[in-house]
């Protein structure tokens, strides 16, 4: 397949153009195929649970949410999360730092929002 570009794809190394499912060639694949065997089987037990749960009435435990920050190609971590202030120019980033909802804490000052609840992070 030739390519119309003149740079690699940034998630070449993914192997998108390989077949997957059941093809268990490496690791990576069992991995896959076990994980997803296991939401399989405890999926549906959740999600029956829960209704039942709503049906009687009782409370059920506050929802949580997950965001996870896949950044390929994003801004380092010293640009925003771990900006390192004490540290020479040449080892930190070039932005300043602002003080977050914990205590001790600093990250970049392009993110407010994120400084103001970072106390729920894990």
């Amino acid at each position: 397949m030739q390519s119309r570009h003149r740079h690699e794809h940034a998630f070449t190394h993914f192997n998108p153009l390989l077949r997957e499912g059941l093809t268990l060639l490496s690791r990576r694949n069992m991995l896959k195929a076990s994980i997803a065997g296991i939401a399989g089987l405890s999926l549906p037990g959740l999600l029956r649970m829960r209704a039942q749960a709503a049906e009687a009435g009782q409370a059920l435990k506050g929802k949580k949410g997950v965001i996870l920050l896949w950044m390929a190609g994003g801004p380092s971590h010293i640009d925003t999360w771990d900006p390192k202030p004490a540290q020479p120019l040449q080892n930190r980033g070039p932005f300043s730092v602002i003080g977050t909802k914990l205590p001790g804490t600093f990250i970049c000052e392009h993110l407010p929002k994120q400084a103001a609840m970072l106390d729920k992070f894990t």
